[in-house]
């Protein structure tokens, strides 16, 4: 015998009103009750359930048991639309109950942002999308992330690239090493598998730390499983504490079963080995490229720069723990306000980001004198590769 419409079970009505109000309102955009009774009715019809609708009593106590809970269902609270504030953001403003969004519309631009410099293929990139949509009910409202501008310059795709993401975060939480291929890219722009001596495809066995993202690049930071933990600091090029791996070059990657050697507390969160450091602040992945201006691997260094008024800006957003010192009106930099500046990086970072602006914002290196000494170097190569001056000697080099 079919259920009249006072027997409709509680438990059913209540997921119901919860889908409804999920996948069909907003903060501006609400239901009534005797509204949502008349959707339910209509999707029973549409989806050919023999069980009445929930009545519009069953609808009331419902959304007021929905309203009230201390802990909402899947974080999903519902609340009236405050109709006045809703007709000042949209004309069509509508009153009634609505769910409000897990995620805000710039929490969900955000997410979906995050997506869109990664070479994900464009099917595995358009389904997570519509999963955001569904979880913030933006879809419903013919309001999707718009996506596809966004990425119609990407040339190469990593079709494995969810894959390799899983299993690092999977190896991450168990605590195991894993294997994979490294590729770079040969002259025709494709993607081949980086050799061994001996031409064969190099294996990395990596005790993973984590993912960060820097600088439109996602990154995996981890050590070399059969390699030993540094016994000394060793401050020069050859000593490169942890490594990092572009993650959407990484492919054949596969989980062990073998439990990583050095774990990740080893570290300190410039990646020198906690017996060496001199900064004692536990290793992150997040922390690990905060600290770096690039994406380069080395030894930190402390170095001293003079730069003018206009490069403040660039040296705030590069260098997060950068001091400042003004400098007397005589030691300016051709007349404009001056600044002695002391920051840490990588060496190679440094030079790079001193180079990357110098043609707008002449920077001198201070100290240390090696870096200085490189610099030179580097300018006189420059030259000669663009048919200036000819470098006469080391000692040519170090006067400039």
């Amino acid at each position: 015998m079919g259920a009249n419409r006072g027997q409709t079970n509680a438990k059913n009505a209540v997921i119901e009103i919860f889908e409804l109000l999920w996948e069909e309102t907003d903060e501006c955009h609400g239901l009534t009750e005797s509204e949502i009774q008349k959707r339910l009715e209509e999707r029973h019809i549409d989806r050919d359930i023999d069980e009445p609708a929930p009545s519009t009593r069953t609808i009331y106590n419902q959304i007021h048991w929905l309203s009230i809970q201390h802990h909402p269902i899947l974080g999903r609270r519902v609340s009236k639309v405050n109709i006045e504030a809703a007709r000042e953001r949209t004309p069509d403003a509508k009153p009634g109950w609505y769910m409000e969004p897990f995620l805000s519309d710039a929490e969900s631009r955000l997410l979906a942002d995050s997506l869109m410099l990664s070479r994900i293929d464009r099917e595995a990139l358009s389904d997570l999308i519509g999963k955001l949509d569904e979880i913030t009910g933006r879809g419903q409202n013919g309001d999707s992330v718009a996506y596809e501008a966004n990425i119609s310059s990407n040339k190469y795709v990593d079709i494995e690239f969810l894959g390799t993401v899983g299993a690092i975060d999977r190896a991450t939480r168990d605590g195991h090493c894993v294997e994979f291929n490294y590729q770079v890219y040969g002259a025709d722009r494709k993607p081949v598998l980086r050799t061994d001596g001996h031409g064969r495809a190099k294996l990395y066995r990596i005790d993973p730390y984590g993912m960060v993202t820097k600088r439109g690049e996602y990154y995996l930071i981890g050590w070399f499983h059969d390699r030993e933990l540094p016994t000394e600091d060793e401050p020069d090029d050859n000593h490169t504490n942890l490594y990092c791996f572009v993650i959407d070059r990484i492919v054949n990657i596969r989980e062990t079963d073998e439990a990583i050697a050095v774990p990740a507390d080893t570290w300190d969160v410039e990646g020198v080995p906690m017996a060496f450091s001199e900064q004692r602040i536990p290793f992150t992945p997040a922390g690990f490229a905060r600290s770096r201006p690039h994406m380069t691997m080395g030894p930190m260094i402390d170095a001293t720069l003079i730069i003018n008024e206009g490069m403040l800006t660039v040296l705030y957003e590069w260098f997060e723990s950068a001091q400042v010192r003004r400098l007397p009106n005589d030691k300016w930099i051709n007349g404009s306000p001056s600044y002695l500046v002391d920051v840490r990086a990588p060496e190679m970072g440094l030079l790079f980001w001193v180079l990357q602006y110098q043609s707008w914002f002449p920077t001198t290196i201070v100290k240390p004198a090696h870096v200085r000494k490189r610099l030179a170097q580097l300018g006189w190569q420059l030259m000669e590769n663009h048919g200036g001056a000819k470098k006469e000697d080391d000692r040519g080099a170090e006067a400039h």
